[in-house]
Formats: structure tokens, sequence, C-alpha cells
């Protein structure tokens, strides 16, 4: 097997800067809360001279606008599953990636802060390795992250020369890759990785502190050393489980790797730097998180109907705020994401600063259909389903609506209003799970029925498109009967009723549609 292993050394703030907007100029410390120390600072935070192990009054005395993020375990955890989920599109296999401010190392097999990806065997998916590494590399410097790489057989062995002795270093501009690093990556995967592990300090390995000053106060100080040694002399003084992490290192021992296993259901949460009192302050953060959401819908070939959004207070005595964000016409864009998102937000007040935002991919369609398909008739484009869909996210479901034709005989029977959507989202759940030719079929079908269904009613008769809510009564002497009569009849299983309908002029103007029963006359609709 090929390794790839990626160290990200400053991954904590990056991923916190780039998620927030925050300004690549204005330095950022990560700190402790127990200690009030810094725990990791930016780049632009070591030019004012700030540096891990300061006091939280020390770095502010020397930034006046240094922004301070209070570690949290919770934050290393979502940012590492970030970084496992969209690296899970180079590789099958990924081995998360652990925090040096909270991983326990002892005699563990985890390189800090470096994620592992096998990538021997998606080199014919990627058209090779170097363009794998290169796309790669790519989608990280699009993330505003600093990276260290390097190829190996062995995955722990790459783990630590990414670390420390990289063959390629994230470039500070934007310029590409020359090809120097791909020859230099491939020569190291073709097996020359003891060679350069043998140059390493001893102090790179992920053993105890105390480990390591025995081999140092020996004069053991690089890996060459511990390679020469006698293995039985060397278990005798340093214990077994440094043999083993050296026969691993060389490949003599297997090395048992836990993989990451992406969720059933795309989530995301963002612990903010920041206290929001606004929803206009959370649509920045917002909309990275649903930038994110469309790239995975466009790998997963993936449309939204509905989404869960979850707005943690400050005051941990109120119930986070939880939203239902609905998308009727199903949407995989970001921009779209983000506009209906806004418009269904725009209602809503906070009662307290918002200090976290979790998101969940609530119902999901399969993405294979235009959005003509979406209706009975092939006369609605996309822009007037995105028109469809703004009314829908601004007023409500309740507040927009649909016609129908129902199969009864009495016009005022003969439809009903439903929600725009309905029928569409029905359908495509339902379809998702169906063949393609299954689709299409079940569409002919549908849209046959419908079509007999109109037909049936209306039967290419004159009809007038606005019908009173409820006919009213009217003198013979207001009207003029043109045409007429045609007897509608109510359904069998309902109580009798027979109407003699009429196209008749109004004496005010207008033609209208009026019927006549035993009781009198009445005016049921006007023509336009």
């Amino acid at each position: 097997m090929q390794w790839l292993a990626i160290h990200y050394p400053n991954w904590l703030l990056q991923y916190q800067s780039y998620h927030q907007g925050l300004a690549p100029a204005q330095p950022v410390a990560l700190y402790c809360r127990q200690s009030s120390q810094l725990l990791s600072v930016s780049d632009s935070a070591v030019e004012v001279g700030l540096k891990p192990g300061q006091s939280v009054a020390t770095a502010q005395a020397l930034s006046s606008d240094l922004q301070l993020i209070a570690y949290e375990v919770a934050m290393s955890i979502e940012a590492a599953d970030w970084l496992c989920h969209w690296s899970y599109d180079y590789s099958a296999r990924v081995v998360p990636l652990t925090c040096q401010h909270h991983s326990n190392l002892g005699m563990d097999l985890h390189v800090p802060d470096t994620l592992l990806l096998e990538v021997g065997s998606m080199a014919r998916v990627f058209s090779g390795l170097p363009q794998l590494l290169e796309q790669y590399a790519t989608q990280a410097q699009e993330y505003s992250l600093q990276w260290q790489l390097a190829l190996g057989d062995n995955p722990l062995g790459t783990a630590l020369l990414a670390h420390s002795a990289p063959h390629y270093v994230a470039p500070q501009s934007d310029k590409k890759s020359d090809a120097s690093y791909f020859q230099a990556a491939q020569q190291l995967a073709t097996g020359h990785h003891i060679k350069a592990l043998a140059a390493l300090p001893v102090n790179v390995l992920p053993i105890a502190l105390e480990l390591q000053l025995a081999c140092e106060n020996m004069g053991l100080t690089h890996l060459e050393s511990l390679f020469a040694l006698p293995r039985a002399e060397l278990g005798e003084r340093f214990g077994d489980e440094l043999l083993q992490l050296l026969a691993k290192l060389t490949g003599q021992l297997p090395q048992p790797l836990a993989f990451y296993e992406p969720p059933e259901c795309y989530q995301h949460k963002l612990i903010l730097s920041y206290e929001v009192e606004h929803i206009e302050g959370l649509l920045f953060p917002l909309g990275r998180m649903l930038s994110e959401l469309a790239s995975y819908l466009l790998r997963h070939q993936r449309a939204v109907l509905c989404l869960r959004l979850n707005f943690e207070y400050r005051d941990k005595a109120l119930v986070p705020l939880m939203l239902t964000i609905n998308y009727p016409f199903a949407e995989h864009r970001s921009d779209g994401l983000l506009k209906l998102c806004r418009l269904q937000l725009e209602r809503i007040v906070l009662s307290s600063p918002v200090v976290s935002i979790a998101l969940q991919l609530q119902e999901s369609v399969v993405l294979t259909f235009t959005p003509s398909e979406w209706w009975q008739g092939n006369t609605q484009d996309e822009g007037s389903t995105r028109l469809l869909a703004t009314l829908v996210a601004k007023l409500g479901h309740e507040s927009v609506k649909g016609i129908a034709c129902v199969a009864a005989r009495l016009p005022e029977a003969s439809w009903q209003s439903q929600p725009l959507a309905l029928g569409r989202s029905e359908t495509l759940c339902a379809e998702s799970r169906a063949s393609y030719q299954g689709k299409t079929v079940a569409i002919k079908q549908q849209r046959q029925r419908a079509g007999q269904v109109v037909k049936g009613i209306h039967d290419g008769r004159f009809r007038p498109t606005w019908l009173l809510k409820q006919a009213e009564p009217i003198a013979l002497t207001d009207v003029r009967l043109l045409k007429g009569p045609e007897r509608i009849a109510s359904d069998w299983h309902a109580v009798g009723t027979h109407r003699d309908y009429y196209i008749a002029q109004h004496k005010d103007g207008g033609l209208c549609w009026v019927y006549r029963e035993v009781n009198g006359i009445f005016l049921h609709g006007w023509f336009s």
C-alpha cells in the first residue's frame, strides 16, 4: 500500500479562521481556559511577537486586535471530522488525525496533527498519484490550510516524515507546485523512506518524554542510532514497547489502524469564536457551512428538501433554537441554499447571543430531474420554479398554494388547493428507490391519469376562470341568457343536485356563469 500523510501544523486556527471569515492579517490565538496560556498562534500573531506559552494578558498587551479563541475538545473533534469528510473523496481509507492539545500519546501510533490516506488504490481513479496529490493540495489551499505532505509505504513512517521532514510544504503564494515535488514524493514511495527516517531525531517518535530523555542521555539522538543497535540489548534497556515501535517503522510488524467512517446523515457543527446577537451575524458562517453542504450534495448527486438548524445560546438555561428550513422544489446549489435559508430566518428573533451553529440534512432526493419534470406540464422554466420557491420561503407554505384537479362533477368540488411542492416531493422520494426505467414509466402514467381526469371534467367546454367561493342568488332581470342550458348533476353517492348552467351577459357588463335550480337562479362565476 502507498500512504499519503498530511501534516496540518495549525489546522484548528485555520479551520476557525476560514469558517468564521477572519481576515488573514488579523492575529488569532488559541488559548486554554484553565491556564490562561496560548496554545497556538497564527502567522500574523507571530509577526507581532506572540508565541505559544505566553499568558493571555501578555498577548493582549502585545496586540490590541488579537482574536482569542478558547480551546475546547469539541472544537478539535468537529474540525477533525471536517478534514476527514472532504479527504474521504480522495481515499476510502482515511485515518483521522489527533490534536496535540488533548491527545494522550504515550506509546500509541498517532502522530499529532497528521492525517493519513491510503492512495495506492486510487491512482487509476485520478490518472496517477501526481494528479491526486495536486487536486488534494489545491483543495486544501482553497480552505486556507497550511500543510506538509509525504508519500510512503509505511503509514507510521510516512506520518513522521510529513510531520518532521516533508517532501512538499504548502506554498505561501498561489503559485502552482513544480514537478520536482512529485518526483521527490514518488521516490519516497518506492521504498526510500527508511533512509529518510534514519535522519529524523528521536524526539519525533510518539513515545513518552521520559523515554526520549533516556535515549538522548545515552547519545541516541537520531533514529539511525536506534536502528543500528542490537534489538535484544535495546529491549533490555528501554522495554518491548520501543522495540515494537521500531519494528512497525521498518515494516517487520503490522500496524492496526482505525479508519474514518462517514456518518449516514450529513451534519456539521461550528463553535463560533464570537457571540452573535442578530440573525444577520450568523449568515456568513452559515454560508460557509452551506457551501460545503453543496459540495457534498454534488458529490452524492442529491438535492435538499429539508434542513435542521440548531442555534445554541450563550445562556445554557435557554433551550437551543431549533429550526426546520424547507426547500420546496429541492435545492443543491450553495447560493440557492443560502438565499432560501436567509428568507426563512428573517422572521426569527434571537433570545440570547448564539455561540454555536449545528446543521443537519434531514431529507434529500436524488438529483436526476430537471425543474420542468416537477410539474404535470413542461411549461415551467427554472426561473419560475425559483420564484415560487422564494415565495414559499418568504410567505410560508400556507400562503402559497397550487391547484389540483379532483374527479368530481360539481364545479366547486372539481379542484382543490395544495402546497406547490407536495406532489413533486412525494414523487421524487418514491422514485429515488426505483430504477431509471421505472421512473420514466411512473411519470408518464401519472401524467396520462392527470390528463384523463382533466378531460373528463372539462371536456373542452367553456368554463369561467373565476368561481365564487359560494354561489350568490341573482334576479333573472339582472342577466341575459346567451347560451345553455348545460345540465350538471351531482355524483351518484351525494345528495341529489341537478343544475342547468348558462353563459349570460350581466346588466353591468361582463360575461358570467349562472345556473338555475328549483329555488331560483344563482351566480357562480365570471369569465375573464
